[in-house]
């Protein structure tokens, strides 16, 4: 089987559509499945046969989206299909969603549209260039008119497969999330994180972050809680260490609020790059993860922590990412600041708890693993083909389908 994969997206950092699109076609490889990625020329990309750069320019308000260019794009796309496709994947939607749903129809081919996130995360200039409510139109008739022309539709988590049914999306809704390798996560080198940042080795260590790692932190609707947890958690758990770490663009604002606001003392704040080993070195000095956040938590960050055998604290709420409301090795609370904090600190002060949910993190890992996700997209994949007979998907990967149906 051969997939080929479309994409407007630039980065490929933590977090980013390239980086997920690069998860799920190594996952894939694992399957046998080989693909081709068509995406924006990111300068330093090394010659690949199985990945086409097309030059890019920069688009005002598109976050991580690029605008290609199309003569470039259509020779691109025409390139990769001269092998012979069998189903075309895109995961954005400008100018290389209008070229795989053109292919698709002209050659037969089955279409799937993924969405990492809802058009307003994807494109954060609509908030910046429209008013609130003509964004949030704009945004949702974008979304319609690329699920339309789809065979199926791929959501990241139940959240956005839940945006999508709510915005009238009526077709065929599968959710995968991105899936990660546990084995890149478990094995970092805590001594040394806390020999480097100056962190106590003999005190408990939280983990504590929000809804998008460093930057959300500095994130004015998102700032007050997080401030009142940490105030909680100085407060019932002196002796705990606080740490706070994310992306190293956005350490320096945040060190900046933590130090406005008369904390500097009892909160770490360290900005790190990307890299899984960088990552896994954090996870492995602290004890555990606290989610201070109201906010739509980030998911994969929360898988990476407990594949290092972090046990995750979160406040119960709608936005929870899938993974929360449904795994091992993670505790839920009431949602105060000060009930988040109780927990944290039970938790802290007691190791055989600790270690009890950190071996059920770990293990619940497995379920969302980059190998497990690439085996539902290929079962999509090949229930897709002509006269091909669909194998039993997994239940989390039905709901939104059967809700579509019903509706």
């Amino acid at each position: 089987m051969h997939i080929l994969h479309l994409t407007d997206a630039y980065s490929h950092g933590e977090g980013s559509i390239g980086h997920a699109i690069d998860t799920c076609r190594r996952g894939l490889d694992l399957q046998g499945i080989r693909s081709t990625l068509v995406a924006p020329d990111s300068g330093s990309s090394p010659v690949n046969p199985d990945r086409i750069a097309i030059p890019a320019r920069l688009l005002p308000g598109g976050g991580e989206l690029r605008l290609l260019n199309w003569s470039a794009l259509s020779a691109g796309v025409a390139l990769a299909l001269r092998g012979g496709v069998d189903a075309i994947h895109v995961h954005s939607p400008l100018l290389a969603h209008a070229a795989g749903a053109r292919l698709a129809a002209r050659h037969g081919v089955p279409l799937l549209v993924s969405w990492h996130g809802p058009v307003e995360a994807l494109l954060p200039g609509l908030d910046r260039y429209l008013p609130g409510a003509a964004a949030r139109r704009l945004g949702r008739q974008l979304t319609l008119a690329r699920c339309r022309a789809a065979h199926c539709v791929v959501a990241a988590s139940e959240r956005i497969g839940s945006r999508l049914v709510s915005y009238g999306v009526r077709g065929r809704i599968e959710v995968v999330p991105e899936g990660i390798d546990p084995a890149h996560f478990a094995a970092g080198d805590g001594r040394a994180f806390r020999a480097r940042h100056a962190l106590d080795a003999d005190r408990a260590l939280a983990l504590l972050t929000g809804p998008r790692g460093a930057q959300a932190h500095g994130d004015d609707a998102q700032w007050p809680f997080l401030l009142d947890t940490i105030e909680q958690l100085r407060a019932q758990s002196p002796r705990l260490q606080i740490l706070l770490a994310g992306e190293m663009e956005g350490a320096d604002r945040v060190r900046y609020r933590v130090r406005a606001a008369g904390l500097a003392s009892h909160v770490r704040v360290v900005g790190l790059d990307s890299r899984p080993r960088a990552l896994a070195d954090c996870y492995a000095a602290c004890d555990l993860m606290a989610l201070a956040s109201r906010d739509d938590a980030d998911a994969d960050a929360v898988l990476r922590a407990m594949a290092a055998g972090l046990p995750v604290v979160a406040i119960a709420h709608q936005g929870a990412p899938d993974v929360l409301r449904r795994a091992r090795g993670v505790r839920l609370t009431p949602d105060t600041a000060p009930a988040l904090a109780q927990v944290v600190g039970r938790l802290a002060a007691n190791p055989r708890q600790l270690a009890l949910l950190s071996r059920e993190a770990r293990a619940e890992c497995r379920h969302w693993s980059q190998a497990t996700m690439a085996e539902r997209l290929a079962d999509i994949y090949a229930s897709l083909r002509p006269q091909a007979t669909r194998r039993d998907l997994p239940p989390v990967s039905r709901i939104h389908a059967a809700r579509v149906k019903t509706g």
